[in-house]
């Protein structure tokens, strides 16, 4: 109803990038399209593609709240390095991303390849491919310190 509160946070998490997105923008212009017996919906989201595609309609019943207006960037590389995460890998990260978003090929830096570094990438997809994301068991914090930070140095 218009007198209902909808919060939202992380939608799509777990599936591809293009599919969530599709998924909240389609959820989204769902209940804007009740016009004034929408509800009141708040969305925690990463999707900055849903505003820079203008995936929403424009109109008095969406707005862009926490600072005003929307972010223009990923926090990613920040949040990496709180995590631990190396400084030569949070600064290819960073590199990867701004290569990607320029539209320009990403090729590999021949100085930081090591012996074996495709196989040790290799099985460290793999030990994140075999997570069960559902397991009410998994703890995410002992499955980045014990298997990906480890697993990170033997790739930088």
């Amino acid at each position: 109803t218009a007198q209902s509160l909808v919060l939202i946070d992380e939608f799509g998490k777990g599936t591809n990038t293009v599919d969530g997105l599709a998924l909240l923008a389609a959820v989204l212009r769902h209940w804007l399209a009740r016009g004034p017996t929408c509800p009141h919906i708040f969305v925690a989201t990463n999707f900055l593609s849903l505003v820079q595609l203008q995936l929403l309609p424009q109109g008095p019943l969406v707005q862009y709240l926490v600072c005003e207006g929307v972010a223009k960037a990923s926090h990613a590389s920040h949040t990496a390095a709180q995590a631990g995460l190396p400084d030569k890998l949070v600064a290819r990260g960073k590199e990867v991303s701004d290569l990607i978003r320029s539209g320009k090929p990403i090729k590999p830096v021949k100085d930081l390849l090591k012996k074996n570094q495709m196989e040790n990438c290799q099985t460290l997809v793999d030990k994140f491919m075999k997570l069960d994301l559902e397991d009410p068991n998994l703890d995410l914090n002992v499955f980045m310190s014990q298997e990906v930070l480890p697993a990170a140095t033997s790739i930088l």
